[in-house]
């Protein structure tokens, strides 16, 4: 039986506090530059916050123990957080999160990073996986030989659409350094940490009226093939099919035309 992406009915009692997200107040912290302030959705943006600071009220802990892939319960091991994430303007530079270990490279434009802070405070808390996403119209800034002439999938009304799920990384999230790597691996392994940060954007979409989440299918991701008339690199294909595509297909999506994997909210 296929997982569904949505949060069990037990995990929010009531909606009403989605409601109060719609217009947010919220401050943002650090305020967006004038940049950022141009691309981005500024309502989204302190959507992102507020949804945060509710899932780390332990209602994350509640979904890791939905998705576990052992039986070692690793939230009596630290904390884990769930923070919001955002593009650099300038698109190179990388963002890192306040306290923790791990260095975090956008593909998309708003995105969910998973934390883990452990009891132990001679262990370093640290950066475990990252989730970006874009909304319908920015897929073009994502890549614009996906959407020829600037077109957009007709398919995307009003959608949020995954571009990027990615676990730890020696070289490029920890800097090298193989010690924190390798004690990191252990926790990962504990936890279906891509169901997770998908079922975290699912029930944040759901949380601000979007009608439909999308993840992009591994033979669409930039890093497998830089034009659509490329072949896909086998390895890369390989190595992203099961992370993008067997998420997607396991948690109830269904392919598009367009090489979308799509759920619908409305149904």
């Amino acid at each position: 039986m296929k997982e569904h992406a949505r949060l069990p009915s037990d995990f929010v009692p009531n909606k009403a506090w989605l409601k109060e997200l719609v217009p947010t107040q919220t401050a943002i912290d650090p305020p967006p530059t004038p940049q950022e302030a141009m691309t981005d959705s500024i309502p989204l943006r302190g959507a992102l916050y507020d949804f945060s600071d509710y899932m780390n009220k332990g209602f994350l802990e509640t979904l890791i123990r939905v998705h576990p892939r052992s039986s070692q319960d690793v939230t009596t091991t630290g904390k884990f957080g769930l923070h919001p994430v955002f593009h650099h303007p300038a698109g190179k530079a990388y963002r890192t999160l306040e306290g923790f270990k791990g260095r975090i490279w956008m593909d998309g434009q708003y995105g969910f990073g998973l934390t883990w802070r452990p009891h132990d405070a001679q262990e370093i808390p640290r950066v475990l996986a990252v989730t970006s996403f874009l909304e319908r119209d920015q897929l073009y800034n994502y890549w614009p030989k996906y959407c020829p002439d600037k077109g957009i999938p007709d398919e995307l009304p009003n959608s949020l659409v995954i571009v990027q799920i990615q676990g730890p990384s020696k070289d490029v999230m920890y800097e090298s350094s193989k010690a924190v790597y390798e004690s990191t691996l252990p926790i990962v392994q504990s936890i279906q940490y891509q169901k997770i940060l998908v079922s975290s954007v699912v029930a944040f979409a759901d949380s601000v009226g979007i009608s439909d989440v999308g993840i992009l299918a591994a033979s669409r991701n930039k890093y497998v093939r830089s034009d659509l008339a490329d072949p896909c690199s086998p390895s890369r294909l390989h190595q992203l099919y099961p992370i993008y595509d067997l998420t997607a297909k396991n948690m109830g999506f269904a392919m598009s035309k367009n090489g979308v994997h799509l759920l619908s909210l409305d149904k």
